[in-house]
């Protein structure tokens, strides 16, 4: 979606969950992902704080979320209220994106999960890797050799995402084989946050 002027990016509540579009711009991919980490990282935390300091609710201090992160258009509408106009955006993207994040129910050991496009994006534009092309080479290797020195650099990619290959799955209203990733917990789980330099340093 393009941005107004004074805006970067957009929030809206959806049923049980809501929903955060980054506006078009060279990062927005980056902003996305990063999004998703820093609310694995700080949201339980945030959580507890918040319902410690409400004396008349119990609350279980288990929380459960699932996070879809994926790159695409998508289009601002307004329509008219009784009161005023409500603002909403639609799209392939935004559909994909709320379609990944149920996949979250099934990986039950992530709840960040991430889509193709975004995958070719980051490794395209950060590590200058193009992963697509890494895949296509990885279904079609000319010798063993060749298939074994593929998937080392897409593993090496993957690492560096601090994510797994979830392999192809059939997402509704989408075309088949979708190539989906997820976020690793036990490498999260060793970041530190306030050191990691390879998405939060690129331009």
């Amino acid at each position: 979606a393009k941005k107004d002027k004074n805006k970067h990016f957009y929030i809206n509540s959806t049923g049980d969950g809501f929903i955060c579009v980054f506006f078009d711009d060279s990062a927005h991919y980056i902003k996305a992902y990063l999004m998703g980490i820093l609310l694995l990282k700080k949201l339980p935390d945030l959580l507890n704080k918040f319902y410690s300091n409400k004396k008349d609710i119990s609350c279980d201090t288990t929380y459960k979320f699932g996070i879809g992160v994926e790159s695409g258009n998508a289009v601002r509408i307004k329509t008219s209220g009784r009161s005023n106009a409500i603002e909403t955006l639609i799209g392939d993207a935004i559909n994909l994106a709320a379609r990944i994040e149920s996949k979250t129910k099934e990986y039950t050991d992530s709840p960040l999960i991430y889509g193709e496009v975004l995958n070719q994006k980051l490794s395209l534009n950060i590590f200058g890797k193009d992963y697509d092309s890494l895949t296509k080479k990885a279904q079609n290797p000319s010798s063993e050799e060749e298939l074994n020195g593929v998937n080392s650099k897409m593993n090496e990619i993957n690492a560096s995402l601090l994510s797994d290959y979830l392999h192809k799955h059939c997402i509704k209203g989408h075309k088949p084989g979708e190539r989906l990733y997820k976020l690793s917990i036990s490498m999260l789980n060793n970041l530190d946050i306030n050191n990691w330099s390879v998405l939060s340093t690129t331009k």
